[in-house]
């Protein structure tokens, strides 16, 4: 039996809020971006769409302009209008989504699309790139490089950074956001002032922490939770899963990871459990698996794939890891797993900001630590597989999961794009671009002090 289709309007009533307060800008914007077609459900899920940009690129620009810094320009304008056209490494811009980017009027910000994109939501509105900021960013002396000119919307303003030392942020007096406490309404945000000291050494991190020096840790270490929670009085924890989980991500332009029967046999000579247990070692906490389990452990079986792939006698493998305990501890436990199907690692430690610069700069020549989302499926499916994407630095071109891709994020109904994303999973999963590790708990923890917060992130 075919569902009834709903009606626009109990599909989404909210954009008929949105037209009674901006009937001119839904009027334009609907004109451009509702397709012509005569499927009530379709045209409610695009209205649905834009009544969500319509708040997005409305409320937040409104804030800057009443409250924004004082320029020449009269609009407030997104930074997406001066993305670089090109990524380090010969990345894709996220530019090709948006056909016209442009100012109304000092409260309106129109991003115009040349079809509808599911990730649309994700580029301008939450992730960590989607900031709104004036065009005196760019056009300053000194552009967006020079940190007096990194002016958004946010809470905070910059105050100094001293290299190697620490960076500082003041209280922004003209915040446009309050909240309300027992009927009582208080201007956000609460804590004066925000430094951010520069500390590398991770056990240097905990102890400041420990003793009171730091105010607030992000990304406290696993192994210090039951010693932090049990011995430092007055300190507050929330523990939750991040989000993301470790993989290693392989370069697949260069022998012999070039071939998909080695990549295959590595994922099946790699016990993605025991990451998990290593790190997360006698505590209790539930690590879900985000990766199907398409190549079991078994290194016997490993090792005969190998050999049946041309390589007998095993292979040599660079390894590009992180230097700090966690990821030498990641490192020597794959360096272990691999030598019992005979792939001898030389692991490459270096600092983390390297190690960052070396995989999104596809500058590693076998394997790279990696970091990659789960709570984004979308982002997921491309970081994994889509050629270009910035954040897939495993360096394979797939035509197929490319056109998949596209189709998927155009794709209008959930239900039908939860089962693209489901097959282009497994497909990439069969491809192995990358070797899959555990997923990540973050731990954030620290001491309550209203005037000042002194923070770390590991």
């Amino acid at each position: 039996m075919k569902p009834k289709e709903q009606s626009p309007d109990a599909v989404h009533p909210v954009f008929e809020m949105i037209e009674k307060y901006f009937p001119k800008f839904c009027q334009i914007v609907g004109r451009k971006c509702i397709p012509k077609t005569t499927n009530p459900v379709k045209r409610a899920s695009m209205k649905k769409c834009i009544a969500l940009l319509v708040i997005l690129i409305f409320i937040v620009p409104l804030a800057f302009a009443k409250y924004g810094p004082r320029g020449t320009n009269e609009y407030p304008f997104v930074s997406i209008a001066y993305m670089p056209d090109e990524f380090p490494a010969g990345s894709k811009s996220w530019k090709p989504m948006f056909t016209k980017v442009y100012a109304q009027d000092k409260y309106t910000v129109v991003i115009e699309t040349p079809d509808f994109n599911v990730d649309l939501m994700y580029i301008v509105g939450y992730d960590d790139c989607a900031t709104y900021t004036p065009p005196e960013m760019v056009t300053a002396p000194g552009g967006p490089s020079k940190w007096e000119n990194r002016v958004g919307t946010g809470p905070y303003m910059f105050k100094e950074y001293v290299v190697g030392s620490h960076i500082s942020y003041k209280r922004n007096p003209n915040y446009w956001k309050k909240t309300t406490i027992d009927g009582v309404e208080y201007q956000l945000p609460f804590i004066e002032e925000m430094v951010k000291p520069v500390i590398p050494d991770v056990s240097t991190r905990t102890a400041a922490l420990r003793t009171g020096k730091l105010d607030y840790f992000w990304g406290v270490p696993a192994s210090e939770w039951t010693t932090l929670d049990k011995q430092t009085k007055g300190l507050e924890s929330n523990k939750f899963l991040g989000g993301f989980e470790i993989r290693w991500a392989l370069n697949v332009k260069n022998p012999p990871l070039d071939s998909l029967e080695v990549r295959r046999a590595l994922m099946k000579g790699t016990d993605i459990a025991a990451f998990g247990a290593m790190e997360f070692a006698g505590i209790d906490v539930d690590l879900p698996t985000n990766w199907f389990p398409m190549y079991p452990y078994d290194p016997a079986e490993a090792k005969k794939m190998l050999a049946d792939a041309g390589y007998p006698n095993g292979l040599k493998l660079e390894v590009n890891s992180q230097s700090e305990s966690l990821g030498a501890d990641r490192a020597a436990l794959l360096k272990d797993q691999w030598a019992k199907i005979g792939v001898e690692v030389d692991i490459i430690a270096v600092e983390n900001a390297l190690q960052t610069k070396m995989g999104f700069g596809r500058e590693y020549k076998h394997v790279c630590f990696d970091d990659i989302e789960t709570a984004n499926p979308i982002l997921t499916i491309r970081q994994a597989g889509e050629t270009g994407h910035f954040l897939n630095i495993t360096t394979s071109e797939d035509k197929y999961v490319d056109e998949k891709a596209a189709e998927m994020m155009r794709e209008i109904n959930p239900s039908k794009r939860a089962s693209m994303m489901k097959d282009l999973g497994v497909y990439i999963l069969g491809k192995v671009y990358s070797i899959p590790g555990n997923t990540r708990v973050n731990a954030t923890l620290g001491h309550r002090d209203g005037k000042r917060c002194l923070s770390a992130n590991s």
